[in-house]
């Protein structure tokens, strides 16, 4: 399947083998994880927005369970340890969520697409594996 990504830019794509991993902007390593593979992308659906996510994919023994985390009260950030955690178990992971509070608040067409590009992206990245 061959879907396209509007309004999307792919930012990394890259295999993770040596079982640990620095997350952007971070100086502490998170080691013991299993290989996977890393895809972050920035979606742009309206001219004032910008979105990070991250989807990681279990290299082996994927589970087939594919689990969003993050952005709990929109928090703005990328919780790397938490996705470590649950890769740890074999689960696919999706998180959409580096996005600034204030542009939320301030525009409602920014909030939708928090909540519903990410999930297209993760889907259909994880199609294409």
């Amino acid at each position: 399947m061959d879907e396209k990504l509007p309004n999307t830019t792919i930012t990394a794509a890259q295999a993770i083998t040596g079982g640990s991993f620095t997350a952007p902007g971070s100086t502490n390593q998170m080691s013991n994880l299993p290989p996977f593979c890393r895809v972050a992308a920035t979606l742009t659906p309206s001219t004032d927005s910008d979105i990070k996510i991250e989807v990681w994919l279990p290299a082996s023994g994927w589970n087939g369970k594919f689990q969003a985390i993050g952005n709990g009260g929109w928090t703005g950030s990328i919780p790397y340890p938490a996705m470590a955690a649950a890769l740890a178990e074999g689960i696919g992971l999706d998180v959409g969520g580096d996005a600034e509070r204030k542009a939320l608040a301030a525009r409602p067409v920014v909030i939708l697409a928090l909540g519903e590009r990410h999930v297209v992206v993760a889907r259909v990245l994880r199609n294409q594996r």
